[in-house]
């Protein structure tokens, strides 16, 4: 039922101006990545020349979690960010479900990925679910 609603979802994205953005964000991830040399792929470009790597338009800024992650990181880092999401899902359902998935899915539109705030929460999160184990 929800792949049905998909096509309209994606209209409804695109008539907006920030969605349209994203979309377009999104479908030249590809292309724009084998354009750099394969240690920028890998290890991305830094904070500031990062944030503009990959997006919409050239020298835009990118305004989304992953092409952000890519650019700032690289593949290594953004593969890094996310295993250690994924290490504090497995010790922490509860800290992965009510911390990463939000972030993650407000960052689809825009949220810094390094802020620092987001792993003060989790390990906030994570010692209140976990007593026991610290």
């Amino acid at each position: 039922m929800l792949s049905l609603q998909v096509p309209k979802y994606i209209d409804l994205i695109s008539a907006d101006g920030s969605g349209s953005t994203k979309l377009a964000i999104f479908s030249r991830l590809s292309d724009l990545f084998f354009n750099y040399d394969l240690l920028e792929q890998l290890f991305g470009f830094g904070v500031e020349k990062g944030n503009f790597a990959y997006s919409y338009y050239d020298g835009s800024y990118a305004h989304a979690l992953i092409p952000m992650l890519l650019g700032e990181l690289g593949l290594v880092g953004l593969l890094s960010y996310l295993i250690f999401w994924l290490f504090w899902g497995v010790k922490s359902p509860k800290v992965f479900f009510t911390v990463f998935i939000p972030f993650f899915i407000l960052g689809l539109s825009y949220l810094p990925p390094l802020n620092e705030t987001y792993f003060l929460v989790a390990g906030i999160s994570m010692a209140l679910t976990r007593k026991d184990d610290f």
